[in-house]
């Protein structure tokens, strides 16, 4: 984050740009530089090309793929004199003259850094948003739509630090819904709406980042590791973790010494 501004930059390369499921309390705005990447987004899959900008809320579950793109976020604490709580802009963006020249502009100061850059980002941002706010605002939600949308969100990200405390147990659909007081098959649903998967897809995915992690940072046999991340049987590990990275575990951690 820039010293005087509550704002992050990040340029985003074709190998750069994959990251996995996650939220933080900063909005993130996303322009597509060239080729297609494929975001997920409120448990919507969408593709990012050249001139695109994507919109992700704060707190909002996301994904990115591999892509190139110039990426801002921006803190709740840079618009101290406005609150967007009760606004919601569309998601996906294209074709936008006025989104394209704010853009370039911030990435020229940013790059650039010529006195008072600073301050030409802060106004370029507002001018951004103004923007924003006459044209893609979302005008057919009401204000309960968007805060049950948000609620939602809000309750999956409870599950999700849930399973990241407990992704070694023996969790089960089952056992989450009754965590979080709700139906298994409610569960489910809302689940799949907002992340775009199963729950036990998603569990045995994160079981595989983190046993590919412990294959290429422990010498701790196979075994241990498929326990360690909360698979009983190693053999079931084992087709699990190929079905996510394509390799076993044993080819795995050759590869990656």
């Amino acid at each position: 984050m820039e010293k005087t501004l509550p704002l992050r930059f990040h340029f985003s390369g074709d190998k750069g740009g994959k990251r996995s499921l996650h939220w933080h309390e900063h909005m993130e705005l996303l322009f597509f530089l060239s080729g297609s990447t494929k975001v997920v987004c409120n448990g919507q899959t969408l593709v990012g090309n050249k001139g695109d900008l994507v919109i992700i809320d704060c707190n909002q579950l996301h994904s990115t793929e591999d892509g190139c793109f110039f990426c801002i976020r921006v803190a709740p604490s840079f618009f101290e004199d406005l609150s967007f709580n009760k606004i919601m802009f569309n998601t996906h963006i294209k074709d936008d003259k006025t989104a394209k020249f704010c853009f370039e502009a911030i990435a020229r100061e940013y790059t650039d850094k010529r006195d008072g850059y600073e301050i030409e980002i802060k106004s370029l941002v507002y001018h951004l948003f103004a923007h924003l706010l006459r044209n893609h605002r979302m005008e057919s939600l009401s204000e309960y739509e968007i805060l049950l949308q948000k609620n939602k969100a809000s309750k999956i990200r409870q599950i999700l630090e849930y399973i990241s405390h407990n992704y070694n147990t023996n969790i089960t659909t089952r056992s989450l819904a009754d965590v979080f007081f709700l139906s298994e098959p409610y569960f489910c649903q809302l689940f799949k709406s907002q992340t775009n998967q199963s729950p036990m897809n998603y569990i045995n995915k994160y079981r595989s980042e983190k046993a590919a992690l412990l294959l290429k940072n422990t010498q701790h046999s196979i075994t241990e590791i498929s326990t360690s991340v909360g698979f009983e049987n190693p053999n079931y590990f084992t087709r699990i973790f190929k079905k996510y990275t394509g390799q076993t575990p044993t080819t795995y951690r050759k590869q990656n010494p």
